[in-house]
């Protein structure tokens, strides 16, 4: 089986110690998948979610309501397995994002895609359990626009996203804040420049810093490849801190970082990142403390003479809580390289993370006559989890592993009994880990027969 390589390409206090836990702990398992959008000919996108500290959980989708229109539509419910009616939030955006606030409250953030190029980033936000309010315009620019995320934190929410700057070929990150009403202020610039095709990542820890990560700009030199840059917004302040460079190990050799994230959980937030372009290919990792430098930590090495044909995605990182280690996991891959770079083989890892800072062998996840790829990770405040999929572009199976307090990794489970349009997205909080997905009921492939897609969502809750 192939897959291209296109289809790959997805994007506080943190406790790195490791304090002892109780031996045999049982591991969570996911429920039974609910059904937040059934199968149908129209068109359902790529889903998101997001899940609170009390347990409240907001998925969204942009979805086809008629031959020409298409929109967004938000579900919220709880870690219980119960959720409202679909609410159509806007009948003409896509590409949403959501934040789980306080109360039941949420945000959605969009891309609403206008005649001539023009592109608006908008908002709208549920106060407690009423419904979505009217859209808030953010930005209106002629240019591209990605990477829209909205994040809550400390009772209001923040919204951050990297577009173009019209007639200068740089691209930007900016932001704007809401109050505890839901009501956003003026958009800021967070970074002027960046690099040009590496969008912005951003989450909160559990005391409500809040960390953004994006690539520097290119200097046109192998010295100045591009680096990684991030910056924290404090609780209650409504401006960031100075952004800090973090250099690629062999940076002067060449080395550039690529594929930078912001991940977070219930032990708090880390980078992750890969640093490329001189051998050997590094993933990288690196705790996140309010106030405190980053220091960066090898996940994994992989030793490869070609990176075109063999080559590592991650690393993403599961992060419980009460000094439980953090979870490293990745995907080792081959690919035929040349203009197909089709996907021939893949495996899913993970690692745990030492008290001195280096991580432990790597532990396959995946079975061996698999192709698996796409890994994500979460944590609830003892559990770490990670799922993956495997097979073929638009007919994929979901597959899970979980290490439970005191343990290894277990067997890996099926997450559901149908097939998936593409992977399994991940949202953490102390008492569950939340997986939404694209569902494709009885696909065998990308063929017309097999178009009816819906969307899943399935809730793995924190035992005892």
């Amino acid at each position: 089986m192939a897959l291209s390589r296109l289809a790959l390409t997805i994007c506080g206090v943190l406790a790195w110690w490791i304090v002892p836990a109780a031996a045999g702990a049982a591991a969570p398992r996911f429920g039974e998948p609910v059904v937040l959008r059934a199968p149908s000919t129209l068109f359902a996108g790529e889903p998101a979610v997001a899940v609170s500290a009390s347990g409240g959980i907001v998925a969204a989708w942009d979805q086809q309501f008629s031959r020409r229109v298409f929109g967004i539509v938000v579900r919220r419910g709880t870690t219980s397995g119960r959720f409202g009616a679909a609410e159509r939030v806007t009948t003409s955006g896509v590409l949403p994002a959501v934040a789980a606030g306080r109360g039941g409250g949420a945000a959605v953030i969009w891309e609403t895609q206008q005649r001539g190029g023009t592109r608006r980033v908008q908002v709208a936000v549920a106060a407690g359990r009423r419904r979505f309010g009217r859209p808030q315009t953010l930005a209106t620019v002629r240019a591209n626009v990605t990477s829209q995320q909205v994040i809550a934190t400390g009772g209001r929410f923040v919204a951050i996203w990297w577009q173009g700057i019209p007639g200068t070929g740089r691209h930007a990150v900016r932001l704007a804040v809401s109050d505890a009403a839901g009501h956003f202020g003026a958009t800021r610039t967070l970074a002027p420049d960046t690099g040009p095709s590496t969008g912005v990542s951003a989450a909160a820890a559990p005391d409500g810093t809040m960390t953004a990560t994006w690539g520097t700009p290119l200097g046109g030199t192998v010295q100045t490849n591009q680096q990684l840059a991030y910056a924290q917004l404090a609780p209650g302040a409504t401006r960031f801190g100075p952004p800090t460079t973090l250099r690629a190990a062999a940076a002067d050799q060449g080395a550039e970082t690529t594929s930078m994230h912001v991940d977070s959980g219930p032990g708090g937030t880390a980078l992750g990142w890969t640093e490329t372009g001189h051998l050997p290919e590094l993933l990288r990792a690196s705790a996140l403390t309010r106030g405190a430098a980053a220091t960066p930590e090898t996940v994994f090495t992989l030793d490869s003479s070609d990176l075109g044909k063999r080559y590592a995605a991650g690393p993403t990182l599961a992060l419980p809580a009460g000094g439980l280690a953090p979870v490293a996991a990745w995907a080792v891959l081959g690919s035929t390289g040349g203009e197909s770079e089709s996907i021939t083989s893949g495996q899913v890892f993970a690692a745990e993370r030492h008290a001195d800072g280096t991580y432990s062998d790597p532990t396959q996840l995946s079975a061996s006559d698999t192709i698996a790829t796409l890994p994500v990770a979460g944590a609830t405040r003892t559990a770490a989890v990670v799922a993956w999929a495997t097979g073929d572009f638009g007919g994929y199976g979901l597959r899970y592993a979980v290490r439970p307090a005191g343990g290894t990794f277990g067997t890996a489970h099926a997450l559901t009994t149908s097939h998936a349009e593409r992977g399994a997205l991940l949202a953490s909080s102390s008492g569950a880990v939340v997986a939404v997905w694209t569902m494709r009921p009885g696909a065998a492939g990308p063929h017309p027969r097999d178009a009816r897609r819906g969307i899943a969502l399935a809730i793995l809750r924190e035992l005892g």
